[in-house]
């Protein structure tokens, strides 16, 4: 196993000039990256340093070829994408979950290469509310959020992401209705908008149960009200739905949940909030 930090003059990584993958995963790594000598690695697109235990500033721009990126399951306290802003157009897949990252989540947002498509920024300290800025990368098909502080309630831009497929945003601190998803639901198979501190109140909008490709549907743990309506029945490929720890106290079960085809499907529904 690797030990200590960074040695690039040593193993003569910076006159690497043509490496095109640099695998780092599950060693003993320690200390802060130097990332002047990776600036020098321009046909440079797989970088793995997951399941080490790294600290310091995180700049997921290596760079200008990068297409994956995988700094997670370290502990790293900051993220940054500023060494190419702008210009970088090839990172397709980043995850630094399960570090401290202490930012801002609009700040991230904003920055995020455009064309990136699967974020994973999951169990970190990242705070603030979501902006707009989903305008800003049109392609994201993956995003996971979950387990950190984010508060406020969801943009309407979530909606205009039409390759979506997976959300997770459970246990933050989202509060409010749940927005339209009329255009992304054409596309989205799972969303958890479990567990909010806070909780999503009000009813769930028809556009989820209009959705042909939904197959996991978490909304527990919130405030949700009002009645499971007989559109559910459109759901033909659920596998998981929960609903549980809501306030859902009108109506009954509809008949046509008994329609669904779904090959693994699991029912949480009533159970309420005390």
């Amino acid at each position: 196993m690797l030990q200590n930090t960074w040695l690039f003059q040593k193993f003569g990584l910076v006159n690497l000039y043509n490496l095109k993958s640099l695998d780092l995963a599950e060693n003993k790594l320690t200390g802060t990256i130097d990332y002047r000598p990776l600036y020098n690695l321009q046909f440079l697109s797989h970088f793995d340093v997951s399941g080490n235990q790294l600290s310091g500033d995180l700049d997921a721009l290596v760079t200008t070829s990068l297409t994956h990126a995988d700094f997670s399951s370290n502990s790293f306290t900051s993220l940054r994408f500023k060494k190419y802003k702008g210009s970088l157009q090839t990172l397709r897949f980043c995850d630094v979950s399960n570090n401290v990252i202490q930012n801002n989540v609009a700040n991230i947002l904003e920055n995020i290469p455009p064309n990136t498509e699967r974020f994973f920024i999951s169990s970190n300290r990242i705070y603030g509310t979501l902006s707009d800025s989903f305008n800003n990368i049109p392609k994201l098909r993956e995003f996971n959020i979950a387990s950190n502080s984010i508060s406020g309630s969801l943009p309407d831009s979530l909606n205009s992401l039409r390759e979506l497929r997976q959300v997770d945003i459970s246990s933050n601190a989202l509060s409010g209705k749940l927005p339209s998803f009329a255009d992304s639901f054409a596309t989205l198979e799972e969303l958890d908008l479990s567990n909010q501190a806070r909780g999503f109140t009000g009813s769930i909008p028809d556009d989820v149960w209009r959705s042909l490709s939904l197959k996991v549907l978490n909304l527990a743990g919130n405030r949700l009200t009002g009645t499971i309506p007989s559109l559910v029945g459109n759901l033909a490929v659920l596998e998981m739905f929960d609903l549980s720890n809501n306030l859902f106290l009108k109506g009954t079960i509809p008949s046509q949940m008994g329609l669904l085809d779904g090959k693994y499907t699991i029912w949480f529904i009533f159970s309420a909030i005390s």
